[in-house]
This record gives C-alpha cells, structure tokens and sequence, in this order.
C-alpha cells in the first residue's frame, strides 16, 4: 500500500454536499456569533469576509457565542 490514495473513493457527493453545506453553516454561526467590533476586525483583516458579514440574516444573533455539537 503505497500511501493514502484511494482511501476515500467511497465519499459520494451527497456527502461531500453535506460536508460542505454544515461547515458553511458553522462559518455563518460564527461570524454572527462575534460582536460587532469583532466582525470590523476581522473584515479590516480580510476585507472579501465584509461581503459575507454583510449578507448575515439581519435577525442573527450577534454576540451570542454558537454552540456546536457533533456532525
């Protein structure tokens, strides 16, 4: 066995689909979870993360600290 090719030829796109779809949602969790000082830094740091602060649902909650469980 050469390596760690192959080992995930069974991740089908449904999967993949989920897994993409959950860490989108965490990422959005988070930047609504931060206060609003917190969001203008992180977008002074990374100006293209502005965009996505911005289209955060106006009733999310911010400041709130998310609570993940397990996929």
């Amino acid at each position: 066995m050469k390596g760690m090719g192959r080992v995930y030829d069974h991740v089908t796109p449904e999967m993949r689909r989920q897994a993409i779809e959950v860490t989108e949602a965490r990422w959005q969790s988070s930047l609504a979870a931060l206060l609003p000082e917190e969001q203008a830094r992180l977008a002074s740091w990374f100006p293209h993360v502005r965009v996505m602060i911005d289209a955060l649902p106006r009733d999310a909650v911010r400041g709130a600290h998310p609570h993940f469980g397990p996929i």
